[in-house]
């Protein structure tokens, strides 16, 4: 009779697990078609970054000013196929966030069961986060990507290593392969080869492992897969790594700064959703400390068995989230920077809700708040989604309640700007400068004909963006120039001197609605005389 019992209830646990599989894959490929759907119906313009990337994919290289080179060949194998079009600069963005959301099913499903898989799914899409992600294409949607199958690999490679099944060589290489292809999008990544470290050292088993090959072929391949760009990096002065490490600069404040501290915290229960960023926090907070105490109870500093997942969760979660918190008291923090780490922390807390993991401790009764929590996560996000539909609705696009202002104009500065090049005694041969690099990448996007557009940054060599990394229009001596500037007191003396003469053409002012408007003056250069030197 038991074992008839037991047979019923695997079949009523399998025949479950199908129908979560499903429910799944309906979702996914629902919520899939309709973030593509949505990229090409949206009339919003490139933002700069996207526009600065896309105008990177036009210069492919190993390397680039300020990040590794993954978005703009993202960018350029998308525009390569559909064009150069603002729906497929964004479309790999609604792509990897999919891959994104596989990754964290599998990863839930392998570490508990597909029912906690399929909400670690849903805890990610309820988020702000997941959606801006996936509809702007910046250096975050395949930090994202990577992190997560990195996570994915990574596991399947440290429990394979124990069962002796012959397949350990290959999830190390390919958890490698994946943790370089995450280097190669963004520096942030560095952080995830240095908690899986982290991990391997808390536990017996995994010092033993490092004493293997297994480690060293998960370093060793993803040194390999970034070593093109260190050495684009060496040749270019360490640019890159300059770039980084001026992020990291302190505030004026001081330390402790209580202002960027809140700051950052505002904006993460915007991003995460309130209610599921304070669960978040909560327990991970709480299985943290109960794994510190643990250890210190038993005087051994090392983790058991069955505190391997939830350890290995935390380590990629709420560790370097609070290093990031920490750091918010002494420099402001991009809103952005924490977003890899609430990957895991999905996982941890839909696990948690679903009865796969015990906090035992008060925390628990929190649980109830979960699915509510969800609920509300895909109401801000189905509202996110709305906005562009509201804002026009209801006539703020513009406003100052329209959060979407900086994605507007850009498109009538580049036509406005074609006109003024046409009234060139030779616009064939004439050429276009900006002082800002945002203003250069959406003149190049926007204009007709998508011209290469030159940034002007004064006769110093000081390297500020990757325009002064790609040479300046030095075979143009003889043409024309329009040049196109945010503010008239741009146009320098130095700047000047380049030319022959410099005509005033006109303020261009572009409405934007409700009395908001981007202003641009142009002038003509004449006849350039040579360029600043470099």
């Amino acid at each position: 009779m038991p074992d008839a019992r037991q047979a019923m209830e695997g079949m009523l646990n399998e025949r479950d697990d199908v129908c979560w599989s499903m429910l799944f894959w309906l979702v996914l490929l629902a919520v899939t078609l309709f973030r593509i759907w949505f990229l090409y119906c949206l009339k919003l313009d490139l933002s700069p970054d996207e526009a600065y990337y896309w105008d990177w994919s036009r210069h492919l290289s190993w390397g680039y000013y300020s990040k590794p080179p993954m978005v703009a060949w993202l960018i350029w194998f998308f525009s390569s196929m559909l064009g150069h079009s603002s729906f497929a600069v964004r479309l790999p963005a609604a792509l990897l966030g999919s891959v994104t959301i596989v990754c964290l099913y599998f990863l839930g499903r392998w570490m508990f069961n597909v029912r906690i898989g399929f909400w670690a799914a849903m805890g990610f899409l309820a988020t702000l986060g997941s959606a801006l992600a996936s509809m702007i294409m910046t250096i975050d949607a395949p930090l994202l990507c990577f992190w997560s199958l990195s996570m994915a690999a990574t596991w399947k490679a440290w429990r394979s290593s124990f069962d002796d099944n012959g397949r350990s060589i290959a999830w190390w290489l390919l958890a490698g392969f994946v943790t370089g292809l995450g280097l190669l999008s963004k520096q942030t990544m560095a952080g995830f080869t240095i908690g899986m470290i982290l991990f391997l050292l808390l536990s017996m088993e995994g010092r033993r492992l490092l004493t293997s090959r297994f480690p060293w072929i998960w370093l060793i391949t993803q040194a390999l897969v970034i070593f093109p760009v260190l050495v684009w990096n060496y040749h270019h002065g360490w640019i890159t790594f300059q770039h980084t490490a001026h992020h990291f600069k302190p505030a004026s404040a001081g330390f402790p700064d209580f202002q960027t501290f809140f700051e950052l915290m505002g904006s993460q229960l915007g991003i995460v959703t309130p209610v599921i960023f304070v669960l978040i926090t909560v327990l991970s907070l709480c299985l943290l400390w109960q794994l510190v105490c643990g250890m210190l109870q038993r005087k051994s500093l090392h983790l058991q068995a069955h505190e391997h997942v939830r350890a290995y969760l935390l380590v990629f979660g709420i560790l370097p989230l609070l290093a990031v918190f920490i750091l918010a008291l002494r420099q402001r923090i991009n809103a952005n920077w924490p977003a890899p780490f609430y990957l895991s922390s999905a996982i941890l807390v839909s696990s948690w809700a679903m009865g796969g993991l015990d906090c035992r401790s008060a925390v628990d009764r929190l649980r109830k708040f979960f699915v509510p929590g969800i609920g509300l996560g895909l109401a801000l996000v189905a509202a996110f989604y709305l906005l562009p539909v509201a804002l026009n609705a209801f006539d703020l696009a513009g406003s100052r309640l329209d959060p979407t202002v900086r994605l507007r104009g850009w498109h009538e500065l580049g036509l406005e700007a074609g006109r003024l090049l046409e009234q060139f005694p030779s616009p064939g041969k004439a050429f276009v400068v900006a002082r800002r690099r945002q203003t250069a990448s959406e003149l190049a996007f926007y204009m007709p004909g998508q011209p290469e557009v030159y940034r002007w940054n004064g006769r110093k060599r000081h390297i500020t963006s990757q325009y002064e990394l790609w040479p300046g229009p030095v075979d143009r001596k003889g043409q024309d120039a329009l040049m196109i500037f945010e503010d008239a007191s741009e146009l320098s003396e130095d700047l000047v001197s380049c030319f022959e003469q410099v005509k005033y053409m006109k303020k261009i002012v572009i409405p934007l609605g409700h009395g908001h408007e981007r202003i641009f003056y142009a002038y003509q250069g004449v006849h350039m005389r040579h360029w600043a030197d470099r």
